[in-house]
């Protein structure tokens, strides 16, 4: 079975390093001006990060991207089993779904 369920680490670990770098420059951009109410930019930072920390990554890609993984793995596995029955005369008690 080739492939199994791996799924490559530069496609699995995009998304996260992104919202943790953009929540990283918010927060520094945060705590440049937090002290001084009057600082230029006060708001937009502090809303900034407030927005990066309630909303974590979308992992919907990396979900699916298993999923098919995971699916197509499981069918190659039933297959291989097909054949090892076949050659072996195995008979089993149930049918594959």
């Amino acid at each position: 079975m080739a492939g199994g369920y791996h799924v490559p680490r530069q496609e699995r670990g995009a998304i996260l390093p992104d919202w943790a770098e953009a929540t990283n420059a918010a927060q520094r951009a945060w705590e440049a001006v937090k002290s001084d109410a009057s600082a230029p930019g006060r708001d937009d930072a502090r809303a900034a990060i407030d927005s990066l920390r309630s909303s974590p990554p979308d992992y919907r890609e990396a979900r699916e991207n298993l999923a098919a993984a995971t699916t197509k793995t499981d069918a190659d596995y039933q297959a291989e089993m097909t054949v090892l029955r076949e050659r072996h005369g195995v008979v089993t008690a149930f049918a594959a779904r």
